[in-house]
């Protein structure tokens, strides 16, 4: 249950036990906003308030999203800074080190395939 996940005090640790659990129960579990939708792909963007969850530190976005090739749903954490602009295409291209145009064009690319 994500109630032992998230009182587990090793960050390493955490971060493992999450990885078998069910992103979308996490969301559930933790009243996660949804706060943007892709357009040109399966990607969302959550946003997760330090008060009153107190489960972080500081506010927290994270971006669920759908692998093209194995239809496994992932998470990310997205920095606070990305985060608060609620665009998840731009906090999908920051996560791959992208600017938000060439992102969307690999994503429009590919789904063209």
């Amino acid at each position: 249950p994500f109630e032992e996940i998230l009182a587990i005090k090793d960050i390493d640790q955490r971060v493992q036990a999450m990885r078998y659990g069910d992103v979308d129960k996490f969301f559930e579990h933790t009243k996660a906003e949804m706060v943007s939708a892709s357009e040109i792909s399966s990607a969302k963007l959550y946003f997760i308030p330090r008060e009153p969850s107190c489960v972080f530190i500081q506010d927290a976005y994270f971006a669920r999203y759908e692998c093209p090739s194995t239809g496994r749903i992932y998470m990310s954490g997205i920095e606070p800074e990305v985060g608060k602009k609620k665009n998840i295409d731009e906090a999908m291209a920051w996560k791959h080190n992208m600017i938000v145009g060439d992102y969307r064009k690999m994503v429009l690319v590919g789904n063209e395939a």
